[in-house]
Formats: structure tokens, C-alpha cells, sequence
């Protein structure tokens, strides 16, 4: 591919015409966007496998093990993150909590639940609490990787 100093942009323009936003003409030059996801999860399996499912993506993963924890992460950059991936069932603070706590900061922020207990009080908190959307940690890792990725083409 030529790089952007050896060619005008007229020679792309018939590709770019078919293309939609940004990303898509990053990725034609050659570069594209990162996305952050703030993650808030305990279970270190579960985290290894998301890294794994996204390491092709351009996805960056900040990792917190607690409630607490994610709290701190997500106050140090209120805006910077695509996409907040919270366990339901955390060891130090309920993840519905922590959710209400987060949307508090930033009403606009996405946030996906994620969990292996499918309890109707579960599901209902997380609803109330601002979920817009749920990870289902049995899934499949192509089903895992769908839902993130799809909550990170709404950002």
C-alpha cells in the first residue's frame, strides 16, 4: 500500500466513497482506532479469555478486580473508555452498584453486565442499575467477543 505522503488522496477517492466513517478510512491508510474497555471482573479465567477473544481487535483492556477498584479506574478518565464491562456478583461491591455509582459520573457512559447467574433479581438490578446489554460468561468466545464489539460500535 502507498503511503500518505507518496500519493494524493484523489487516487483513494472511489474506495473512500464506499466507506463510512472514520474508522473505516483509518483502516484504509493503514491505521486504526483504539477502544478502551474498562473492565471490572474477579474472575482472572474470564479475563484471560476476553483478552484473547479481543487480541485481534483494536481493543485495549484496563482490568479492575474489585468494584473499588474500577471505581478508581473510572474516575481517573470519566470519558476515555468505549465500553464499561461489569461483573454482576464482585467480591467488595455488588456490580449493579457500582454501575449506578459510575452512571452518576458519566450518565452517557455504555455499560454491559456480565455474569453466569441468570436469577430474575439479578437481571431486573442490572436493568435498573443502567445495563445496555449482558455478557453471558458461558458463551461461546465468538458470542462474547460479538456483544463487546457490538457495544463498542455504539460508542
Amino acid at each position: 500500500m502507498k503511503s500518505i505522503n507518496s500519493c494524493s488522496l484523489s487516487e483513494f477517492g472511489p474506495r473512500l466513497a464506499v466507506l463510512a466513517g472514520l474508522d473505516a478510512f483509518l483502516l484504509l491508510l493503514g491505521a486504526t482506532l483504539k477502544h478502551r474497555i474498562l473492565l471490572i471482573e474477579d474472575d482472572e479465567t474470564f479475563l484471560d479469555a476476553v483478552r484473547l477473544t479481543l487480541a485481534n481487535d483494536p481493543i485495549e483492556i484496563v482490568w479492575a478486580n474489585t468494584g473499588a477498584k474500577g471505581i478508581q479506574a473510572f474516575q481517573h478518565d470519566l470519558h476515555g473508555f468505549s465500553v464499561v464491562v461489569i461483573d454482576y456478583r464482585l467480591p467488595d461491591i455488588n456490580g449493579g452498584d457500582v454501575c449506578r455509582h459510575l452512571k452518576r459520573l458519566n450518565s452517557e457512559q455504555l455499560f454491559l453486565f456480565t455474569s453466569q447467574h441468570f436469577e430474575k433479581e439479578y437481571l431486573t438490578d442490572q436493568l435498573r442499575a443502567g445495563s445496555d446489554g449482558f455478557v453471558d460468561k458461558t458463551s461461546p468466545p465468538a458470542a462474547i467477543r460479538n456483544e463487546i464489539l457490538r457495544a463498542v460500535s455504539l460508542y
